[in-house]
């Protein structure tokens, strides 16, 4: 389709563009020549059948728009035959971002934090002013680490990120390679070739691994700029692969955590889609309203910070971890039944002889 667009383009433009500057030239000949500024019965013949002529090409080019407009309406139509638009009611608990305040503020949160997980940091702040809410940079968001990383990076500065990924993510041999190839590449655009074949030394670690890849960067440093076959290397795509793929390296190492929300809920979607009817047609509890009525494959499993060493469960929400006075953590469920179980309202610790009461204990928040 895209390839369609882009033959009309290259087959229509030129053409009207030299029909248009044909009716100009005319034109001014025309009324230059002419002593009264009006055209001679010659001249109006002549500009009429230059108009005729860009009339015939805008009919031929509306039927041949006409042809892939065709091809664009039967992708809507397929589109709209095995895609589901309406993904209401999928889950028990389910909640619209846009009306729910609390679910509102946390899916503007995890934006703003992707945002500067990017380098992005003025389209992150303008985001923040125009979501008109109080979004603070979360502990765990290391923005001087998007600063010094991502924002020379944008600017073509490999170096940075290079230092960085070395001492923080050494397992990323191919990212590193690949910054190091684009180092070279950028030193070739800007007329370095010296300097570019005595960076290549930097890239000597990586033979073994990229041996192949090697020989094609060699032979585009000796050989440039006539490295037609080779003209992929030096796209702008290849520039926005790596940003993309930097941006997951730093994301992992702060802790943002939206394009793998993402991920788990693209891969949840067709699996609720085909339990729909059944979940409607259910009338029991038959789940917990923080579970999802089938299982979805994660490829990072998050587990819960902390697990009760009473009752032997993970804390949630709504069971969290509480501290006593002692220092001891246990659950809001085991604590309860500690209370309950109790003669007096002082509760005792399960590992210690100390003793306290609920409204000495705390809630803990990992």
């Amino acid at each position: 389709m895209g390839a369609g667009m882009k033959d009309f383009r290259m087959r229509w433009q030129p053409l009207i563009q030299k029909q248009l500057a044909r009716m100009e030239s005319l034109e001014h000949e025309l009324l230059n020549d002419s002593d009264t500024g009006k055209l001679s019965v010659t001249g109006q013949y002549l500009l009429d059948a230059e108009v005729k002529k860009l009339m015939k090409l805008f009919e031929e080019m509306s039927s041949n728009h006409k042809q892939i407009h065709g091809s664009i309406s039967k992708c809507g139509r397929e589109l709209d035959k095995n895609f589901q638009i309406e993904l209401n009611n999928l889950i028990k608990n389910q909640k619209d971002f846009e009306t729910d305040p609390e679910t509102f503020q946390k899916v503007n949160c995890l934006i703003f934090e992707h945002l500067l997980s990017l380098g992005r940091i003025d389209v992150a702040n303008t985001f923040a002013k125009e979501s008109e809410q109080q979004l603070e940079v979360p502990k765990h968001c290391d923005i001087k680490l998007f600063e010094n990383v991502m924002v020379p990076f944008k600017e073509r500065n490999f170096l940075p990120a290079i230092e960085w990924i070395k001492v923080n993510a050494p397992y990323k041999n191919d990212l590193l390679f690949k910054l190091h190839r684009q180092v070279v590449l950028n030193l070739l655009e800007e007329g370095k070739k010296s300097s570019a074949l005595a960076y290549c030394k930097n890239i000597q670690g990586f033979a073994n691994e990229f041996s192949n890849e090697i020989s094609t960067l060699m032979f585009v440093v000796v050989h440039y700029p006539n490295v037609d076959r080779y003209k992929n290397l030096f796209l702008n795509g290849v520039w926005l692969e790596l940003e993309d793929e930097l941006s997951q390296v730093l994301c992992q190492h702060s802790g943002t955590i939206l394009s793998k929300l993402i991920d788990v809920g693209a891969n949840a979607i067709p699996k609720l889609l085909e339990l729909r009817k059944f979940i409607a047609r259910r009338t029991s509890n038959g789940w917990l309203t923080d579970e999802l009525p089938t299982e979805v494959s994660i490829t990072e499993h998050v587990h819960s910070t902390f697990t009760c060493p009473i009752l032997k469960v993970q804390t949630t929400d709504d069971n969290p971890p509480i501290r006593l006075r002692c220092g001891h953590v246990i659950s809001q469920e085991a604590m309860s039944k500690l209370l309950h179980s109790s003669r007096s309202q002082k509760l005792k610790c399960p590992y210690c002889p100390e003793e306290c009461t609920e409204s000495e204990t705390k809630r803990l928040f990992f």
